[in-house]
């Protein structure tokens, strides 16, 4: 792989911004896809802790 710092940076910003919206539309499956088994676990449980108490977590103002 050969990227630039800038290319690098905003490669990982867009799987942060990936991950972010996945998590706030419950979308698991690209969860699964962007993050580790250990972090997917994680965040799959939280997730279904939010939706069994009827919450959503929104995140506003990510910078693009």
């Amino acid at each position: 792989l050969n990227m630039n710092i800038d290319e690098f940076k905003l490669e990982a910003f867009n799987i942060y911004k990936g991950i972010q919206t996945a998590w706030m539309n419950f979308d698991t499956d690209t969860i699964r896809k962007l993050t580790t088994d250990e972090i997917y676990n994680m965040y799959s449980s939280q997730l279904e802790t939010l939706k069994l108490k009827g919450q959503k977590n929104i995140m506003k103002d990510i910078i693009t």
